[in-house]
């Protein structure tokens, strides 16, 4: 939702998580907007309820390298690290580990920040000195993309259910992240225009009587026409 929007986004989740196998992970990596970094929680200040350093390897995700950046090039420079198994005072310690560092926080925090600036109307850049800004959203697919998706070939609607949604070459579909609609109405079904004969016209299941309504919308009556007597006529009185 965020990248179709043309949203930015940041995802953390630990090393090797099952989160980043999910289809809907591997679909959002594949677009190849995607940034990543993944780097030790320990060089950021994580310690155990001993003030032990722990080693928690993290792997954030994001929609720009301005949010990353800050964390490339982190290492673990610790002789010895605190233990993430076990319980504390009734708490298990991998939960107590889940809240990031102070330091970690900053760094997304200055992240945020600078990239605010930038999609500003007037981006400033570190220096403070002003940046001419790309227009437009997040490009989605490169330049000369070859969309083979069937219902694309045809210029179905964005929510039609017969669009691929992958990104893959041999079925690549324009609408990768947009929900399908089923609509029960069997015109539409069938994948007829709005104009033609065998909708239903019901709302709610009928798309065709959304379309009619935003094209055509409600048409004020004559008689709810009221003029100003105070305004003089305009124009041939005879004709009026």
């Amino acid at each position: 939702m965020q990248v179709t929007a043309g949203r930015h986004y940041i995802i953390e989740n630990p090393r090797g998580s099952d989160l980043f196998t999910l289809t809907v992970m591997k679909t959002l990596l594949r677009t190849g907007v995607v940034k990543v970094a993944t780097f030790p929680q320990c060089a950021l200040g994580l310690q155990s309820p001993e003030g032990l350093p722990l080693l928690k390897w993290t792997t954030l995700w994001a929609s720009s390298e301005v949010l990353l950046r800050r964390f490339r090039g982190l290492q673990c420079n610790c002789e010895v690290h605190g233990k993430m198994e076990g319980g504390y005072c009734g708490q298990r310690r991998s939960k107590l580990a889940q809240v990031w560092p102070y330091e970690m926080c900053k760094l997304i925090v200055a992240g945020l920040i600078e990239l605010l600036a930038k999609l500003s109307s007037f981006p400033v850049g570190e220096d403070g000195a002003p940046e001419k800004r790309r227009p437009g959203r997040p490009r989605l697919h490169e330049v000369g993309a070859e969309f083979k998706c069937p219902a694309c070939r045809i210029s179905r609607v964005s929510t039609d259910p017969g669009h691929t949604r992958s990104l893959d070459a041999e079925d690549r579909c324009r609408y990768p992240g947009v929900e399908p609609i089923e609509w029960r109405c069997p015109a539409c079904a069938a994948g007829k225009g709005p104009m033609e004969d065998g909708h239903s016209m019901v709302k709610g299941e009928c798309r065709a009587l959304e379309t009619r309504t935003r094209a055509f919308g409600k048409r004020r009556d004559a008689q709810s026409r009221i003029r100003d007597p105070a305004i003089p006529a305009s124009g041939d009185a005879s004709r009026r």
